[in-house]
């Protein structure tokens, strides 16, 4: 009978340190999705300063794409506004993937403008803008990796069956 409570205790035990790992893992990769969200949304605020400055510097000249700069402005605003909250990241990665094709048909029609092809301080932005979009990309991918990773864990027996009983969400994905 002593054997047998030791059994069941130890069982317990060792179930109960299981499942304690399993969540401290998910929650780690839960955390490290965030982290990476976090340093991301660093560049895409540099972003956010270097798309005013281009579209400030280009919408006098550019009347008949008007519309396009009034539409980059207002998903420029509206990303803004939702801040790196958990729970406005999808909406967020929404805005940032249209602002980004709508400021590349921008910056393809500058090119129809000479007069805004030879001011410096514009092309020196736009480098800027360009190479900070490449550092965004791969910021992306590890942000992705990392929600892969937390989606993996979440889908994959048991760590779902943990995963469900502690809310953890699945990771939205950065489109580039």
């Amino acid at each position: 009978m002593i054997v047998l409570i030791k059994w069941i205790l130890f069982s317990v035990l060792a179930i109960s340190l299981w499942s304690i790992c399993i969540y401290i893992s998910v929650k780690i990769k839960q955390d490290n999705v965030y982290s990476s969200y976090k340093l991301m949304d660093i560049l895409l605020q540099k972003r956010y300063s270097l798309i005013s400055a281009i579209l400030s510097k280009v919408q006098s000249q550019m009347t008949k794409e008007s519309s396009d700069i009034l539409y980059a402005t207002q998903l420029r605003d509206e990303a803004m506004t939702l801040g790196i909250k958990r729970e406005n990241l999808a909406r967020r990665f929404a805005f940032d993937y249209e602002l980004s094709l709508t400021m590349q048909k921008i910056i393809e029609k500058i090119k129809d403008y000479p007069q805004l092809n030879s001011s410096q301080e514009l092309t020196g932005t736009l480098t800027a803008y360009i190479e900070l979009n490449n550092k965004i990309k791969i910021h992306a991918s590890a942000y992705n990796k990392k929600a892969e990773s937390l989606r993996h864990a979440i889908d994959t027996f048991p760590s779902s069956f943990i995963s469900r009983l502690n809310n953890v969400k699945r990771a939205h994905y950065f489109k580039v």
